[in-house]
C-alpha cells in the first residue's frame, strides 16, 4: 500500500505535521541552513510536558 501524501497549499502550515493520537510519522527534511533550530508541538500543554527539542545544523 502506498502512503497518501496530502499537499497543503496554505503556507502557514508548510512546516507542520499533524500526527493522529497513537500514530507516528516519518519526516524527511533537508538541513542545509546552518544554525540552531527547534522542533516543537503547537499544543501548550504538550510543550509544558517537554514535547520540544533543539538541534544544531553545522556548516
Amino acid at each position: 500500500m502506498k502512503n497518501k501524501v496530502n499537499k497543503n497549499e496554505n503556507l502557514a502550515w508548510k512546516d507542520t505535521v499533524l500526527v493522529p493520537a497513537g500514530k507516528t510519522v516519518d519526516i524527511l527534511a533537508e538541513f542545509s541552513n546552518p544554525g540552531e533550530w527547534v522542533m516543537h508541538c503547537h499544543i501548550a500543554e504538550h510543550l509544558e510536558a517537554g514535547m520540544t527539542t533543539k538541534f544544531n545544523v553545522l556548516q
